[in-house]
């Protein structure tokens, strides 16, 4: 294999300068990947060593004004980092990519596949480097450097529809020690009531409810105890005073790494310092959940779910605020109305209502588990017929059995985001959730008759300003029940007066 690596000036609006050496510095703007990736190319074809066959391209990227960062104190680029004397902080020239020894490339024989996740693999590294996630240290007394590794998958949103070949190095947390690595890992979690509260408030006042992403969310929390890391095969910092101490400075952590114990109670201390530190109210039911009120009486409310941040409010000088912060603070791009979120799709109509469904995640069930095609559709969720006794004997029973954790927790996800229909026959098979009985089987695969009818699957949960679906519902009933006319809710005062209003009148 060849290796090549470019370098690309910076960029001035009119023409990129390239080396003419058979060696080339690589780049370091991941916006420039694709301009790169057709130079080496070409590179590759015109060249006399050209063979035909894939060449390796080793991405060495590089920053063309990176300095050195050797001195000690807080950096020009980090002012919240602080180098001892023997420390360095790693640049983004220090990396080097082994493209044939990354062993998670290796199962990848597309092309096209294995090119976009060489380009995530690429803009993971440089985006962790850019953070200052690393530095290169003598290792403390008997510290163990903990291993790590390259997750790739495909990222969809809510309607299943491709987003991009997405890669993340994770730390093997488990193999970190309780009061050396790590002195705590709580961290709170945003309840979805809370989240459908939201949307339910953003109905009620006609508002639209933003979406932000914070890009490597744990990596811009700072950690408090020295973590000493394995890098992946493949991926390489090189230590620029290598002659000075050899091989003996090996990469720290300097901020949290996805996999650490410790990286989402670093990250939920870093958030919420950030929202304090902006005039922002913590919510005692709900510690995810900030708000603020100006002093004309508007507001407006944030629902942090980990790096996903959702805000709405009727001050539209809060919700510009929120986004020139977010963007200063963590380099968050996207600012924009939510479409999915959590795995669900978010719709907003003309009239202000919204609706959450999770028609994908069903789909995605079904083609994991092809043998739950056998299911026959049903309109019920759950039968009033007494499951029978006896033992799994169809080839679906005994599948639905052996998958049966499986299954259940796919479906709990479900029934805790948008699909209530599901909680009641959910929690009756959820209690043979390690041991279940042939009734538990018969309960879940009722559930997947049921999913199985297409208006079933595409079921969606809507907020509304109006109450027209409850009208509807109590109408209906008031049909058979002629003496339902009214629906009240008077306050105790008025209860003991007498004089109130109906809140639904039927007619």
């Amino acid at each position: 294999c060849y290796r090549y690596h470019l370098r690309i000036a910076e960029h001035n609006g009119t023409n990129d300068t390239y080396n003419n050496n058979m060696c080339f510095n690589y780049a370091c703007y991941q916006s420039m990947y694709d301009t790169v990736e057709s130079c080496l190319l070409s590179r590759v074809e015109n060249t006399h060593l050209h063979t035909g066959e894939y060449p390796s391209i080793v991405l060495q990227l590089h920053e063309s004004n990176g300095n050195s960062n050797s001195t000690n104190g807080p950096t020009s680029a980090h002012p919240d980092v602080t180098l001892d004397k023997d420390e360095y902080l790693v640049q983004p020239d220090d990396v080097r990519i082994e493209e044939l020894e990354i062993k998670e490339l290796k199962g990848i024989t597309d092309p096209a596949d294995r090119i976009a996740y060489l380009k995530a693999i690429c803009k993971e590294v440089m985006d962790i480097v850019r953070f200052g996630c690393f530095k290169l240290a003598l290792p403390p007394p008997d510290s163990k450097p903990i291993d790590s590794k390259i997750i790739l998958k495909i990222k969809v949103d809510g309607s299943g529809n491709y987003l991009k070949h997405k890669a993340r190095m994770v730390l093997k947390g488990f193999l970190s020690n309780l009061g050396s690595d790590f002195f705590g890992s709580f961290a709170p979690m945003s309840m979805m009531t809370t989240t459908r509260s939201l949307f339910a408030l953003a109905a009620r006042y006609n508002l639209k409810v933003w979406h932000s992403d914070v890009p490597n969310a744990f990596v811009q929390a700072l950690i408090d105890t020295d973590v000493s890391v394995k890098l992946p095969k493949g991926i390489y910092l090189d230590d620029p005073d290598s002659n000075k101490f050899g091989n003996g400075r090996i990469p720290m952590l300097i901020r949290s790494l996805y996999g650490l114990r410790s990286a989402p109670l670093n990250w939920s201390r870093e958030v919420n310092n950030f929202f304090m530190d902006n005039g922002f109210t913590r919510c005692q039911s709900d510690s995810c959940l900030y708000t603020k009120t100006d002093t004309d009486g508007t507001w407006i409310t944030v629902n942090v779910n980990v790096d996903d941040i959702l805000c709405c409010g009727t001050s539209d000088k809060y919700v510009e605020e929120l986004r020139t912060t977010l963007k200063n603070k963590y380099s968050v791009e996207m600012f924009e109305e939510v479409k999915t979120l959590l795995g669900m799709n978010v719709q907003r109509y003309e009239d202000g209502s919204f609706s959450l469904d999770v028609t994908a995640k069903i789909k995605q069930i079904y083609e994991d588990h092809p043998m739950l095609n056998q299911c026959l559709p049903s309109i019920y969720p759950m039968t009033q017929n007494t499951p029978k006794d006896g033992e799994p004997s169809t080839a679906l029973e005994l599948y639905i059995k052996h998958n049966f954790s499986s299954l259940v927790g796919s479906l709990i996800y479900l029934s805790t985001t948008c699909r209530p229909d599901l909680t009641q026959a959910l929690g009756r098979c959820s209690r043979g959730m390690h041991s279940p009985t042939y009734h538990h089987i018969q309960i879940l695969e009722q559930i997947f008759k049921y999913l199985k009818k297409p208006e079933n699957r595409a079921l969606k949960l809507f907020f509304r300003h109006d109450g027209a679906p409850i009208q509807q519902h109590f109408r209906e009933i008031s049909m058979d029940k002629p003496d339902l006319q009214t629906i009240v809710d008077p306050t105790p005062e008025q209860l003991k007066s007498g004089n109130f209003d109906p809140v639904v009148t039927f007619v």
